[in-house]
């Protein structure tokens, strides 16, 4: 632009999709000469990353400050911000904060957050959300639900594949899962977090064990 429409107001800063130093070039190389190869930027500083996943062409990182970045195709929402186009770049996901953990589905993300709780965004045509089926398709994060219609807490890992979900929660060891395959031994698939159920060994069949484990 014109010297008289625009006034330089700073140096160029890094990651805040403006043009600081009015030279027509947004985010140049320069400002991030101080991040090093193995750290992010982020809001102008270096921030460390802690956790990386991926699926058909998205990928998304987890910087120490429990904020999701993700890039590539984002025709369901799962880079997680707003205009279903993909991306070129990384973005911050939309609302998404206090998170350990992510976990890359085909056309929806989840992450795995500070408090062992776990949310999710993107495509929910099979239930891959873990919403109860309350939105169809969503580019911020919404809480998984367990079978009581309750937040799923105390969750220590989560993994995501095609169209569906599941978390191993902490106190029990337990698996539970959401989507098109949940492993419950009786349905298909669930819209929310529901237990799997594991078979009988063979060793368990000779012991005359009621019920499975």
């Amino acid at each position: 632009p014109a010297a008289s429409a625009c006034a330089p107001s700073s140096q160029e800063i890094c990651d805040n999709q403006l043009d600081d130093d009015c030279d027509g070039i947004v985010n140049e190389p320069d400002a991030c000469d101080d991040c090093s190869e193995t750290c992010f930027c982020e809001d102008g500083s270096c921030a460390e990353l802690v956790d990386i996943d991926a699926s058909v062409l998205t990928v998304c990182v987890v910087t120490a400050g429990g904020n999701v970045w993700c890039w590539g195709r984002n025709n369901a929402g799962q880079v997680g911000v707003p205009g279903f186009q993909n991306e070129l770049r990384p973005r911050r996901a939309d609302q998404v904060t206090g998170v350990r953990d992510i976990e890359v589905g085909t056309q929806f993300t989840c992450a795995l957050k500070t408090d062992q709780t776990v949310v999710c965004w993107g495509s929910n045509g099979s239930g891959q959300l873990g919403d109860d089926g309350n939105v169809d398709v969503s580019v911020s994060p919404v809480q998984v639900l367990d079978s009581s219609n309750t937040a799923l807490e105390g969750i220590s890992k989560i993994v995501a594949g095609t169209s569906f979900a599941c978390a191993l929660r902490s106190n029990d060891g337990s698996v539970l899962c959401w989507g098109d395959l949940v492993g419950d031994g009786q349905t298909g698939g669930s819209p929310f977090a529901v237990a799997t159920r594991r078979l009988w060994t063979s060793a368990e069949k000779r012991g005359n064990l009621s019920e499975p484990r």
